[in-house]
């Protein structure tokens, strides 16, 4: 038996029939939890929700630089939903969300190029 385990992407690249639980990964990911789709054979099995949390002395780092006149960006892998409950406790306001790994530096270029 194969399993899969990974997010929506992995599963459209994977053609997952993902219908049966479509309705609770949107409310999951909506309630900005990640979700990790889990796939036996082709076929979607169950979800795992997952809640980042930001570290203790996160929020006062970000007030910190943000009193040095720093612009501060999340920059995520994690789902919109997920990234904007997370920049809301920390007190950040650009939010990137849904980059993978490999767009990380291209993005930060774009911001540079931008003068951010």
């Amino acid at each position: 038996k194969t399993v899969l385990l990974g997010n929506r992407r992995l599963m459209d690249e994977e053609k997952v029939d993902m219908a049966s639980l479509k309705d609770e990964a949107a409310r999951l990911q909506s309630a900005g939890q990640t979700v990790v789709h889990v796939a036996q054979d082709g076929k979607l099995v169950g979800l795992i929700a997952i809640a980042d949390a930001p570290r203790p002395t996160a929020t006062a780092m970000v007030k910190k630089m943000r009193e040095r006149g720093v612009e501060v960006a999340m920059l995520t892998g994690d789902n919109q939903a997920t990234a904007e409950r997370i920049a809301r406790e920390l007190g950040i306001e650009m939010v990137i969300a849904d980059v993978l790994p490999g767009q990380k530096a291209d993005k930060i270029k774009e911001l540079q190029a931008q003068g951010k």
